[in-house]
């Protein structure tokens, strides 16, 4: 976790990751990334330090003297689909490849010569899209276009953009002051705070997927989720109902993690299915994943049965002799397909949505 007084670790108890130097100790840090080789990357926009990186052994500082930053600045991180490490340090943009930060030329963007990113995320088609608070620049790897929070025309309310993801679906989510926006490539929908059922006076923070229940959306008083086109409030899970939420996390046992600006951090059990790879015998391929109606298969399923977290058999046919499975039935949630084909025995994990 990162915090206004440097980097806490859990591992069943708390630590605190001091510096030698003392440099990150007190650093007030709003960010945090890890890589494929366990670097862990830290933006340090209120304490201007520049981006701290901690190797699991030792930490470095890459700011202006050592890596061309035009200011110490650094307002967040984030890694592509390529795991390649971005950076936002005012006013400019950077990543991070063959050890080298390199400024990327976002010159043809009249929003990014003009406003440094908040954070970005790449879609899954590839394109980037940088936000701030009162707009979008996208770039498809070609040239740039913008969305603004502004005019009568713009499809994004007119409201301070907090954060930005893109689901499962291929939807991109917008968490704006007033609520939150989803763009499923045809149209922006919005939903206000008191659409969400929040309370009222509720500021929108952050939006985040758990892998299996839906979309969460974090506000100054308590937070919303959405499941099967449903909003759920903290109180439909004897949550607290003042979190001032700042960002939520999700571990491999189906924790949901809660940061609050106010009361600390709270976590809790989501009820989903924890199957392990070692369920997974000769996968079999299935599509989609996840999936809404069908099950979809390459080759046909002579039988079937499907099992929820605590192995209890859900659904099943011994006789089906087809190359699809009806899920519709299925509440949301991750599963596990064991199936008989003429090739064999096979086991898939899948999400229903």
């Amino acid at each position: 976790m990162s915090t206004d007084y440097g980097v806490c670790h859990y591992n069943g108890t708390w630590n605190k990751l001091d510096s030698i130097n003392e440099v990150i100790d007190y650093a007030q840090l709003r960010d945090i990334e890890i890589d494929a080789n366990k670097n862990i990357w830290f933006g340090t926009a209120l304490s201007q330090l520049g981006i701290a990186q901690f190797d699991q052994n030792k930490w470095t500082i890459h700011d202006k003297t050592n890596s061309g930053f035009a200011s110490n600045l650094a307002i967040s991180t984030y890694f592509d689909k390529d795991q390649r490490l971005w950076a936002s340090v005012a006013p400019k943009i950077y990543y991070y490849e063959n050890n080298r930060w390199i400024e990327f030329n976002t010159a043809a963007s009249n929003y990014l010569t003009k406003n440094p990113p908040y954070n970005m995320i790449q879609r899954e088609n590839k394109d980037l899209w940088f936000y701030f608070p009162n707009g979008i620049a996208i770039y498809n790897g070609i040239k740039w276009d913008s969305l603004s929070t502004f005019g009568t025309n713009s499809p994004i309310p007119y409201s301070s953009i907090n954060d930005i993801i893109e689901d499962k679906n291929q939807h991109v989510w917008l968490a704006q002051r007033d609520g939150a926006t989803k763009f499923d490539g045809n149209k922006w929908t919005h939903y206000s705070a008191r659409q969400m059922n929040l309370p009222d006076g509720a500021l929108v923070t952050t939006v985040f997927e758990s892998r299996s229940n839906g979309i969460y959306v974090g506000s100054t008083k308590g937070f919303a989720n959405f499941q099967n086109n449903v909003w759920k409030t903290s109180k439909d899970f004897n949550a607290p109902l003042d979190m001032d939420i700042t960002r939520f996390a999700e571990d491999s046992k189906g924790n949901l993690w809660i940061s609050s600006n106010k009361q600390g951090l709270f976590t809790f059990k989501q009820n989903i299915v924890n199957i392990t790879d070692q369920d997974i015998t000769n996968a079999i391929h299935l599509y989609p994943n996840p999936a809404d109606q069908f099950l979809n298969f390459d080759e046909q399923i002579q039988s079937y049965s499907i099992l929820n977290f605590d192995g209890k058999i859900l659904q099943q046919n011994k006789n089906l002799n087809a190359s699809k499975i009806d899920v519709s039935k299925l509440q949301s949630g991750i599963y596990l397909l064991n199936a008989n084909t003429a090739s064999g025995t096979h086991s898939q994990k899948f999400v229903k949505e």
